[in-house]
């Protein structure tokens, strides 16, 4: 009778230990997630915020797009350039990539007025079923009110 009372104590424990690893690990992977995801965040703000407030470095980036360091979209805060916004649009996406520092995401880039028509878009791949950070900055462009829009994935 001992002998089959630690047999079932011993199997009970075994069956709760497995229970207990299982739980552990999917609450790691969660917030595994969770982590690059709020970590993926940050980098969609800093990027989008980089990009419309920014003249980026050189200042004069885009009379050399090959010679760039970090891409800026702005002649001021918030106020887009034509000439950098052409040059950014025209730039190799792996340069881009590397010039904003994201080099482990994709990304796009879309400048829409306030009707919603899209006035320039910068995009490599497409992000289908992907999780998208998306952020949204009212800016200047061409002296009328427009929206820019970032988004983000892996």
């Amino acid at each position: 009778m001992a002998t089959t009372d630690l047999f079932i104590a011993l199997f009970a424990a075994t069956i709760l230990i497995i229970i207990i690893i299982f739980a552990w690990n999917n609450y790691a992977l969660i917030l595994n997630e969770d982590v690059n995801y709020k970590e993926m965040q940050i980098k969609a703000f800093q990027t989008a915020d980089l990009l419309i407030k920014s003249k980026g470095v050189p200042v004069n980036w885009e009379e050399n797009p090959t010679n760039i360091d970090v891409i800026g979209l702005a002649a001021s805060d918030r106020n887009l350039s034509t000439e950098k916004v052409s040059a950014f649009l025209n730039a190799s996406y792996n340069i881009t990539l590397k010039s904003l520092g994201i080099e482990l995401y994709n990304f796009y880039f879309r400048l829409k007025d306030l009707n919603g028509t899209e006035i320039a878009e910068y995009r490599n791949a497409s992000a289908s079923n992907k999780s998208i950070i998306n952020i949204q900055r009212l800016v200047l462009y061409e002296n009328k009110i427009a929206v820019a829009e970032f988004g983000l994935w892996e």
